[in-house]
Protein backbone atom coordinates (compact mmCIF):
# COMPACT_ATOMS: atom_id res chain seq x y z
CA UNK A 1 0.00 0.00 0.00
CA UNK A 2 3.02 2.66 0.86
CA UNK A 3 4.60 1.92 -2.03
CA UNK A 4 1.12 2.38 -4.07
CA UNK A 5 1.15 5.94 -2.65
CA UNK A 6 4.30 6.59 -3.42
CA UNK A 7 3.48 5.77 -6.98
CA UNK A 8 0.46 7.96 -6.96
CA UNK A 9 2.71 10.75 -5.82
CA UNK A 10 4.90 10.99 -8.50
CA UNK A 11 1.48 12.20 -10.58
CA UNK A 12 0.99 14.91 -7.69
CA UNK A 13 0.18 18.93 -8.59
CA UNK A 14 1.39 19.39 -4.95
CA UNK A 15 4.17 17.38 -3.40
CA UNK A 16 6.13 17.70 0.18
CA UNK A 17 7.58 16.66 2.79
CA UNK A 18 9.58 16.63 6.49
CA UNK A 19 12.24 14.75 7.95
CA UNK A 20 12.11 15.52 11.61
CA UNK A 21 15.14 14.03 14.08
CA UNK A 22 14.52 14.96 17.72
CA UNK A 23 16.51 13.79 20.68
CA UNK A 24 15.14 13.70 24.44
CA UNK A 25 17.96 13.89 27.05
CA UNK A 26 17.19 12.92 30.62
CA UNK A 27 19.75 14.68 32.76
CA UNK A 28 19.06 13.36 35.80
CA UNK A 29 19.46 9.19 37.40
CA UNK A 30 15.86 8.95 38.79
CA UNK A 31 15.95 5.36 38.53
CA UNK A 32 17.22 1.90 37.30
CA UNK A 33 17.06 1.21 33.95
CA UNK A 34 15.21 4.33 32.79
CA UNK A 35 16.17 5.51 29.37
CA UNK A 36 18.70 8.57 29.30
CA UNK A 37 18.30 9.38 25.50
CA UNK A 38 14.76 8.59 23.75
CA UNK A 39 15.10 9.94 19.77
CA UNK A 40 12.67 9.61 16.98
CA UNK A 41 13.14 10.73 13.38
CA UNK A 42 9.99 10.99 12.06
CA UNK A 43 9.11 11.18 7.88
CA UNK A 44 5.98 12.70 6.36
CA UNK A 45 5.46 13.00 2.43
CA UNK A 46 2.23 14.35 1.09
CA UNK A 47 0.73 14.64 -2.19
CA UNK A 48 -2.41 16.93 -3.51
CA UNK A 49 -4.30 16.67 -6.90
CA UNK A 50 -6.97 17.19 -8.79
CA UNK A 51 -9.87 14.09 -9.58
CA UNK A 52 -12.89 14.55 -10.86
CA UNK A 53 -15.30 17.36 -8.44
CA UNK A 54 -13.25 17.32 -5.69
CA UNK A 55 -9.72 16.38 -4.82
CA UNK A 56 -7.27 13.55 -3.58
CA UNK A 57 -4.41 13.84 -1.10
CA UNK A 58 -1.90 11.56 0.30
CA UNK A 59 0.37 11.34 3.03
CA UNK A 60 2.81 8.83 3.94
CA UNK A 61 4.15 8.25 7.60
CA UNK A 62 7.69 6.73 8.97
CA UNK A 63 9.28 6.93 11.91
CA UNK A 64 12.15 5.51 13.61
CA UNK A 65 13.03 5.37 17.12
CA UNK A 66 16.12 4.90 19.70
CA UNK A 67 15.94 4.07 23.26
CA UNK A 68 19.57 4.16 24.85
CA UNK A 69 19.16 2.91 28.65
CA UNK A 70 20.16 -0.31 30.07
CA UNK A 71 20.60 -1.44 26.38
CA UNK A 72 20.06 0.36 22.59
CA UNK A 73 17.61 -0.30 21.14
CA UNK A 74 16.28 0.99 17.37
CA UNK A 75 12.83 0.27 15.65
CA UNK A 76 10.67 1.63 12.25
CA UNK A 77 7.31 1.51 11.73
CA UNK A 78 5.67 3.13 8.77
CA UNK A 79 1.66 3.71 8.18
CA UNK A 80 -0.47 5.85 5.67
CA UNK A 81 -1.64 9.85 6.96
CA UNK A 82 -4.22 11.23 6.14
CA UNK A 83 -5.02 9.95 2.83
CA UNK A 84 -8.43 10.00 1.01
CA UNK A 85 -10.93 12.14 -1.41
CA UNK A 86 -12.83 15.33 -1.07
CA UNK A 87 -15.66 16.97 -2.86
CA UNK A 88 -18.96 17.19 -3.88
CA UNK A 89 -21.83 14.87 -4.71
CA UNK A 90 -24.63 17.60 -6.37
CA UNK A 91 -26.20 18.49 -3.09
CA UNK A 92 -23.36 17.18 -0.72
CA UNK A 93 -19.94 17.17 -0.20
CA UNK A 94 -18.11 14.12 0.62
CA UNK A 95 -14.48 13.41 2.77
CA UNK A 96 -13.70 9.73 2.93
CA UNK A 97 -10.19 7.99 3.46
CA UNK A 98 -7.79 7.79 6.34
CA UNK A 99 -8.88 10.54 7.91
CA UNK A 100 -8.80 12.67 11.18
CA UNK A 101 -12.07 14.61 12.20
CA UNK A 102 -11.30 16.82 14.97
CA UNK A 103 -14.30 18.56 17.05
CA UNK A 104 -14.04 21.23 19.33
CA UNK A 105 -12.49 24.46 20.14
CA UNK A 106 -10.15 24.23 23.14
CA UNK A 107 -6.16 22.91 22.01
CA UNK A 108 -4.99 21.71 25.13
CA UNK A 109 -8.25 20.42 27.43
CA UNK A 110 -10.47 20.01 24.77
CA UNK A 111 -13.15 17.57 26.24
CA UNK A 112 -15.13 17.37 22.45
CA UNK A 113 -12.34 16.07 20.69
CA UNK A 114 -13.48 12.35 21.03
CA UNK A 115 -13.21 10.71 17.30
CA UNK A 116 -10.05 9.84 16.65
CA UNK A 117 -7.72 7.63 18.85
CA UNK A 118 -4.63 8.97 20.06
CA UNK A 119 -0.58 8.11 20.25
CA UNK A 120 0.48 8.44 23.56
CA UNK A 121 3.52 6.18 23.54
CA UNK A 122 6.05 8.82 23.87
CA UNK A 123 3.96 11.41 25.46
CA UNK A 124 4.55 15.30 25.04
CA UNK A 125 7.67 14.10 22.61
CA UNK A 126 5.19 12.96 19.96
CA UNK A 127 4.26 16.37 18.02
CA UNK A 128 0.72 18.06 18.50
CA UNK A 129 -0.09 17.01 14.94
CA UNK A 130 0.61 13.80 15.33
CA UNK A 131 -1.25 13.00 18.08
CA UNK A 132 -4.85 12.36 16.95
CA UNK A 133 -4.25 8.69 14.71
CA UNK A 134 -5.83 8.44 11.81
CA UNK A 135 -8.74 6.09 10.85
CA UNK A 136 -10.81 5.25 8.07
CA UNK A 137 -14.19 7.35 8.02
CA UNK A 138 -16.34 9.50 5.77
CA UNK A 139 -17.70 12.63 6.57
CA UNK A 140 -20.95 13.51 4.70
CA UNK A 141 -22.20 17.34 4.94
CA UNK A 142 -24.89 19.26 3.55
CA UNK A 143 -25.61 22.90 3.70
CA UNK A 144 -23.53 26.15 4.53
CA UNK A 145 -23.60 28.94 6.12
CA UNK A 146 -25.35 29.78 8.38
CA UNK A 147 -26.59 26.11 8.88
CA UNK A 148 -24.41 23.28 8.29
CA UNK A 149 -24.71 19.29 9.32
CA UNK A 150 -22.50 16.44 9.08
CA UNK A 151 -22.83 12.46 9.17
CA UNK A 152 -19.80 10.89 10.21
CA UNK A 153 -18.86 7.05 10.31
CA UNK A 154 -16.39 5.93 11.48
CA UNK A 155 -17.13 1.83 9.99
CA UNK A 156 -14.06 0.07 12.19
CA UNK A 157 -13.09 -0.16 15.81
CA UNK A 158 -9.71 2.02 16.74
CA UNK A 159 -8.15 3.05 19.94
CA UNK A 160 -5.29 4.77 21.67
CA UNK A 161 -2.10 3.62 21.58
CA UNK A 162 0.32 3.70 24.16
CA UNK A 163 2.88 1.39 25.74
CA UNK A 164 1.91 -1.29 28.59
CA UNK A 165 5.73 -2.40 29.31
CA UNK A 166 9.02 -1.21 30.11
CA UNK A 167 9.54 2.28 28.60
CA UNK A 168 9.99 5.85 30.31
CA UNK A 169 6.27 6.56 29.23
CA UNK A 170 5.00 2.94 29.71
CA UNK A 171 2.87 1.95 32.48
CA UNK A 172 4.79 -0.40 33.77
CA UNK A 173 7.98 0.96 34.35
CA UNK A 174 11.07 -0.90 33.32
CA UNK A 175 12.52 -3.26 35.91
CA UNK A 176 9.16 -3.04 38.11
CA UNK A 177 7.21 -6.65 36.74
CA UNK A 178 10.53 -8.86 37.45
CA UNK A 179 11.54 -6.82 40.20
CA UNK A 180 8.01 -8.10 41.24
CA UNK A 181 7.85 -11.40 39.75
CA UNK A 182 11.03 -12.48 42.05
CA UNK A 183 9.45 -11.06 45.16
CA UNK A 184 6.79 -12.86 44.79
CA UNK A 185 8.57 -16.17 43.86
CA UNK A 186 9.20 -15.80 47.88
CA UNK A 187 5.61 -15.65 49.03
CA UNK A 188 4.44 -17.52 51.74
CA UNK A 189 1.68 -20.48 50.59
CA UNK A 190 0.83 -24.19 50.55
CA UNK A 191 2.00 -23.80 46.46
CA UNK A 192 5.06 -22.29 46.96
CA UNK A 193 6.87 -25.40 46.09
CA UNK A 194 4.50 -24.76 42.41
CA UNK A 195 4.82 -21.91 41.21
CA UNK A 196 8.21 -20.51 43.09
CA UNK A 197 10.37 -21.62 40.58
CA UNK A 198 7.80 -20.41 38.14
CA UNK A 199 7.42 -16.68 39.27
CA UNK A 200 11.57 -16.71 39.18
CA UNK A 201 12.50 -18.11 35.79
CA UNK A 202 9.68 -15.60 34.63
CA UNK A 203 11.56 -12.70 36.26
CA UNK A 204 14.68 -13.54 34.63
CA UNK A 205 12.48 -14.29 31.72
CA UNK A 206 11.73 -10.66 32.30
CA UNK A 207 14.29 -9.40 32.67
CA UNK A 208 16.47 -10.90 29.28
CA UNK A 209 12.94 -9.89 27.14
CA UNK A 210 14.14 -9.11 23.86
CA UNK A 211 13.10 -5.40 23.04
CA UNK A 212 11.15 -6.54 19.84
CA UNK A 213 9.28 -8.89 21.49
CA UNK A 214 8.14 -6.08 24.34
CA UNK A 215 6.68 -3.90 21.35
CA UNK A 216 5.37 -6.83 19.79
CA UNK A 217 3.39 -7.22 23.05
CA UNK A 218 2.46 -3.85 23.66
CA UNK A 219 0.95 -3.40 20.20
CA UNK A 220 -1.09 -7.13 20.99
CA UNK A 221 -2.35 -5.32 23.97
CA UNK A 222 -3.26 -2.31 22.39
CA UNK A 223 -5.78 -4.48 20.45
CA UNK A 224 -6.51 -7.60 22.98
CA UNK A 225 -9.79 -8.27 22.26
CA UNK A 226 -10.82 -5.06 20.11
CA UNK A 227 -14.04 -6.64 18.21
CA UNK A 228 -13.33 -7.74 14.78
CA UNK A 229 -13.48 -4.60 11.79
CA UNK A 230 -16.73 -4.83 10.95
CA UNK A 231 -19.17 -1.90 9.80
CA UNK A 232 -21.51 -2.86 12.82
CA UNK A 233 -19.21 -2.62 15.14
CA UNK A 234 -17.99 0.88 14.31
CA UNK A 235 -19.30 4.66 15.14
CA UNK A 236 -21.71 6.64 13.94
CA UNK A 237 -22.07 10.54 14.68
CA UNK A 238 -23.20 13.56 13.65
CA UNK A 239 -22.87 17.36 14.00
CA UNK A 240 -25.02 20.46 13.67
CA UNK A 241 -23.20 24.02 12.71
CA UNK A 242 -24.55 27.21 13.18
CA UNK A 243 -22.60 30.35 12.41
CA UNK A 244 -24.90 33.33 13.12
CA UNK A 245 -23.63 36.94 13.78
CA UNK A 246 -20.16 36.52 14.67
CA UNK A 247 -21.16 33.33 16.73
CA UNK A 248 -19.63 30.17 15.84
CA UNK A 249 -21.56 27.13 17.18
CA UNK A 250 -22.55 23.70 16.90
CA UNK A 251 -24.35 20.49 18.87
CA UNK A 252 -22.92 17.20 18.26
CA UNK A 253 -23.17 13.55 19.31
CA UNK A 254 -23.44 9.60 18.54
CA UNK A 255 -22.80 6.12 19.48
CA UNK A 256 -19.44 5.10 19.42
CA UNK A 257 -17.03 2.44 21.08
CA UNK A 258 -14.37 3.74 24.16
CA UNK A 259 -10.93 4.54 23.01
CA UNK A 260 -9.74 3.26 26.00
CA UNK A 261 -9.77 -0.70 27.00
CA UNK A 262 -11.34 -1.92 30.27
CA UNK A 263 -9.42 -4.76 31.73
CA UNK A 264 -10.19 -6.43 34.73
CA UNK A 265 -7.88 -9.20 36.20
CA UNK A 266 -9.81 -12.49 37.82
CA UNK A 267 -10.97 -10.69 41.58
CA UNK A 268 -9.37 -14.25 43.13
CA UNK A 269 -5.63 -13.31 41.94
CA UNK A 270 -6.03 -9.89 42.77
CA UNK A 271 -6.62 -10.39 46.14
CA UNK A 272 -3.20 -12.94 46.14
CA UNK A 273 -1.50 -9.94 44.61
CA UNK A 274 -2.73 -7.11 47.26
CA UNK A 275 -1.83 -10.04 50.02
CA UNK A 276 1.20 -10.86 48.82
CA UNK A 277 1.10 -14.19 49.19
CA UNK A 278 0.72 -17.19 46.91
CA UNK A 279 -2.33 -18.92 46.91
CA UNK A 280 -3.17 -22.43 48.85
CA UNK A 281 -3.88 -25.72 46.70
CA UNK A 282 -7.53 -25.70 46.84
CA UNK A 283 -7.49 -21.93 45.62
CA UNK A 284 -5.56 -22.97 42.55
CA UNK A 285 -8.14 -24.97 41.81
CA UNK A 286 -10.10 -22.67 42.10
CA UNK A 287 -8.60 -20.74 40.02
CA UNK A 288 -8.50 -23.14 37.01
CA UNK A 289 -12.40 -23.79 36.71
CA UNK A 290 -12.34 -22.39 33.44
CA UNK A 291 -13.12 -18.53 34.58
CA UNK A 292 -10.67 -16.26 32.43
CA UNK A 293 -7.70 -14.87 34.55
CA UNK A 294 -8.11 -11.22 32.88
CA UNK A 295 -11.09 -10.55 30.77
CA UNK A 296 -10.85 -6.92 28.24
CA UNK A 297 -14.36 -5.44 27.06
CA UNK A 298 -14.07 -1.96 24.89
CA UNK A 299 -17.40 -0.70 25.92
CA UNK A 300 -20.05 1.73 23.86
CA UNK A 301 -20.67 5.35 24.91
CA UNK A 302 -23.43 8.22 23.96
CA UNK A 303 -21.87 10.86 23.44
CA UNK A 304 -23.42 14.50 23.43
CA UNK A 305 -21.65 17.90 23.21
CA UNK A 306 -21.57 20.85 22.10
CA UNK A 307 -19.05 24.28 21.11
CA UNK A 308 -18.93 27.93 20.27
CA UNK A 309 -16.23 30.50 19.41
CA UNK A 310 -17.04 33.92 19.03
CA UNK A 311 -15.16 37.53 19.67
CA UNK A 312 -15.69 40.07 22.25
CA UNK A 313 -13.89 42.84 21.37
CA UNK A 314 -9.90 41.77 21.13
CA UNK A 315 -10.56 38.93 22.86
CA UNK A 316 -11.60 35.80 21.01
CA UNK A 317 -13.62 33.57 23.11
CA UNK A 318 -13.98 29.34 23.18
CA UNK A 319 -15.92 27.00 25.06
CA UNK A 320 -17.23 23.64 24.75
CA UNK A 321 -18.99 20.78 27.18
CA UNK A 322 -19.51 16.56 26.50
CA UNK A 323 -21.58 14.18 27.97
CA UNK A 324 -20.49 10.37 27.96
CA UNK A 325 -22.88 8.01 29.35
CA UNK A 326 -20.16 5.13 29.62
CA UNK A 327 -16.58 5.95 29.89
CA UNK A 328 -13.92 4.15 30.79
CA UNK A 329 -12.31 4.68 34.27
CA UNK A 330 -9.47 2.48 35.48
CA UNK A 331 -9.42 1.36 38.67
CA UNK A 332 -6.28 0.15 41.44
CA UNK A 333 -5.27 -3.57 40.80
CA UNK A 334 -5.77 -4.13 36.90
CA UNK A 335 -9.72 -3.45 37.11
CA UNK A 336 -12.15 -1.26 35.58
CA UNK A 337 -14.98 0.11 35.25
CA UNK A 338 -17.21 2.63 33.35
CA UNK A 339 -19.04 5.73 34.49
CA UNK A 340 -21.47 8.34 33.55
CA UNK A 341 -18.64 11.62 32.62
CA UNK A 342 -19.32 15.31 31.94
CA UNK A 343 -16.42 17.81 31.15
CA UNK A 344 -16.84 21.79 30.19
CA UNK A 345 -13.85 24.15 29.70
CA UNK A 346 -13.67 27.68 28.41
CA UNK A 347 -11.18 29.66 26.43
CA UNK A 348 -9.85 32.96 26.08
CA UNK A 349 -7.22 34.45 23.43
CA UNK A 350 -5.15 37.43 22.81
CA UNK A 351 -4.10 38.14 19.04
CA UNK A 352 -1.46 40.71 18.48
CA UNK A 353 -1.35 40.76 14.56
CA UNK A 354 0.93 37.72 13.58
CA UNK A 355 3.61 38.02 15.99
CA UNK A 356 1.91 37.31 19.10
CA UNK A 357 -0.53 34.99 20.87
CA UNK A 358 -1.61 34.25 24.51
CA UNK A 359 -4.30 32.17 25.59
CA UNK A 360 -5.70 30.19 28.26
CA UNK A 361 -7.80 27.38 28.92
CA UNK A 362 -9.59 26.37 31.96
CA UNK A 363 -11.74 22.74 32.48
CA UNK A 364 -13.87 21.05 34.86
CA UNK A 365 -14.27 17.41 34.47
CA UNK A 366 -16.68 15.01 36.57
CA UNK A 367 -17.45 11.47 36.79
CA UNK A 368 -20.71 10.88 37.84
CA UNK A 369 -20.75 7.40 39.21
CA UNK A 370 -17.47 7.07 39.92
CA UNK A 371 -15.44 4.30 41.65
CA UNK A 372 -14.13 5.38 45.37
CA UNK A 373 -10.04 4.07 44.17
CA UNK A 374 -9.30 5.13 40.91
CA UNK A 375 -6.03 4.91 39.18
CA UNK A 376 -4.80 8.39 37.89
CA UNK A 377 -7.91 9.90 37.52
CA UNK A 378 -9.59 12.26 39.97
CA UNK A 379 -13.84 11.69 40.47
CA UNK A 380 -13.51 15.86 39.70
CA UNK A 381 -11.27 17.47 37.75
CA UNK A 382 -10.28 20.89 37.56
CA UNK A 383 -7.17 21.81 35.00
CA UNK A 384 -5.95 25.11 33.75
CA UNK A 385 -3.75 25.73 30.61
CA UNK A 386 -1.97 28.66 29.76
CA UNK A 387 0.41 29.16 26.50
CA UNK A 388 1.90 31.91 24.70
CA UNK A 389 4.12 32.29 21.05
CA UNK A 390 5.83 34.94 19.65
CA UNK A 391 7.60 35.67 16.40
CA UNK A 392 10.29 37.66 15.41
CA UNK A 393 13.37 38.81 13.36
CA UNK A 394 10.72 38.43 10.21
CA UNK A 395 9.43 35.24 11.19
CA UNK A 396 12.35 33.05 11.66
CA UNK A 397 12.81 32.97 15.28
CA UNK A 398 9.46 31.40 17.21
CA UNK A 399 9.47 31.16 21.13
CA UNK A 400 6.25 29.21 22.73
CA UNK A 401 5.23 28.26 26.34
CA UNK A 402 2.22 26.19 27.25
CA UNK A 403 1.55 24.17 30.28
CA UNK A 404 -1.15 22.63 32.42
CA UNK A 405 -1.79 22.51 36.15
CA UNK A 406 -3.73 20.00 37.79
CA UNK A 407 -5.08 21.53 40.79
CA UNK A 408 -6.77 18.10 42.35
CA UNK A 409 -3.34 16.17 42.04
CA UNK A 410 -1.10 19.75 42.38
CA UNK A 411 0.83 18.44 39.53
CA UNK A 412 2.02 20.11 36.80
CA UNK A 413 3.48 20.09 33.11
CA UNK A 414 5.46 22.69 31.12
CA UNK A 415 6.60 22.09 27.68
CA UNK A 416 8.69 25.39 26.63
CA UNK A 417 10.32 25.37 23.20
CA UNK A 418 12.34 28.01 20.76
CA UNK A 419 12.86 27.59 17.10
CA UNK A 420 14.88 29.15 14.56
CA UNK A 421 14.15 29.40 10.69
CA UNK A 422 17.86 28.81 9.47
CA UNK A 423 16.01 28.91 5.33
CA UNK A 424 13.37 27.94 3.53
CA UNK A 425 14.20 24.53 4.34
CA UNK A 426 15.81 24.32 7.55
CA UNK A 427 14.53 24.78 11.10
CA UNK A 428 16.36 23.85 14.11
CA UNK A 429 14.70 24.11 17.78
CA UNK A 430 15.40 23.07 21.61
CA UNK A 431 12.98 22.92 24.25
CA UNK A 432 12.32 21.15 27.39
CA UNK A 433 10.15 18.92 29.56
CA UNK A 434 8.85 19.99 32.97
CA UNK A 435 6.53 17.29 34.48
CA UNK A 436 6.37 17.22 38.35
CA UNK A 437 3.76 16.85 41.85
CA UNK A 438 2.89 16.39 45.07
CA UNK A 439 2.86 12.28 44.43
CA UNK A 440 5.97 10.50 44.15
CA UNK A 441 6.62 8.97 41.32
CA UNK A 442 5.56 4.89 41.14
CA UNK A 443 9.09 2.89 42.09
CA UNK A 444 7.57 -0.47 42.08
CA UNK A 445 4.74 -2.17 40.37
CA UNK A 446 2.17 -2.61 43.32
CA UNK A 447 2.62 0.94 43.57
CA UNK A 448 1.89 1.72 40.18
CA UNK A 449 -1.44 -0.50 40.44
CA UNK A 450 -2.53 1.80 43.39
CA UNK A 451 -1.03 5.10 42.49
CA UNK A 452 -3.15 7.72 43.96
CA UNK A 453 -1.94 10.69 41.61
CA UNK A 454 -2.01 12.11 38.04
CA UNK A 455 -0.45 11.37 35.17
CA UNK A 456 1.88 14.37 35.47
CA UNK A 457 3.55 12.93 38.98
CA UNK A 458 3.28 9.37 37.56
CA UNK A 459 5.99 10.33 34.67
CA UNK A 460 7.79 13.34 36.59
CA UNK A 461 10.74 11.28 36.16
CA UNK A 462 10.54 11.60 32.71
CA UNK A 463 12.25 15.49 32.53
CA UNK A 464 14.44 15.76 29.92
CA UNK A 465 15.79 18.73 27.02
CA UNK A 466 14.78 18.60 23.73
CA UNK A 467 16.86 19.41 20.56
CA UNK A 468 15.38 18.80 17.01
CA UNK A 469 16.46 19.77 13.24
CA UNK A 470 13.23 19.72 10.85
CA UNK A 471 14.15 19.53 6.73
CA UNK A 472 11.03 20.88 4.90
CA UNK A 473 10.45 21.10 1.41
Amino acid sequence: MLLALLAAMSHAQEVGAIIRPEVAIDLASDREGEDTVEAWTRVRAFARGDAGEGRWFLEVRAAHLVLVGDNVEGAWEASVGESGWSGDLGKVDLKIGNLVERWGKLDLLSQVDVINGRDLRAGPLTPQELQRLPAPMLVLGMGASPVRAELVVVPFSSADRFEILGTDWSVVRQNMLEDYLAEASGWEGQSSFLLANTFSNLSDAMADLDPSFRRGLNAASNQSQMPQSLVYNGDVLGRLAFDIDGLDAAVMGGNMRNRVRMSNLNPTLAQFLKDGRLPDLDEVEALQDGSALITAEWPRTWVAGGEFSTLVGPIGVRGEGVYKSHQVVNKRWFTATTTPFVGTGIGLDYVHGSTFVLMTEVAYERMLDAPNRTLIEARESLQIAAGARLISLQDRLEVQLGGVYHVQFQEYFFRPTASYRASDAWKLEMGAILLGGNTPAAWTLPTALTYGGGTGAYFSENDAITFAVSWIQ
